[in-house]
């Protein structure tokens, strides 16, 4: 199972050859954190105050 930690993410993306970018880190978070199945806007409104560099295109 991937540790849901910042690290354990960063670690899980670099082993599968991903850039580990703070957007797709806080992205995979949320998912890990979450166990349903949200939509991209879902996931972006749950995001945004938080990654206001985040956009629609990212998720």
């Amino acid at each position: 199972m991937i540790s849901n930690t910042i690290d354990g993410i960063k670690g899980f993306l670099f082993e599968n050859s991903i850039k580990p970018s703070i957007q797709r880190v806080k992205i995979y978070q949320f998912l890990l954190n979450n166990r349903i199945h949200p939509t991209a806007d879902e996931i972006y409104n749950r995001l945004n105050d938080e990654l206001i560099t985040l956009s629609k295109t990212t998720v």
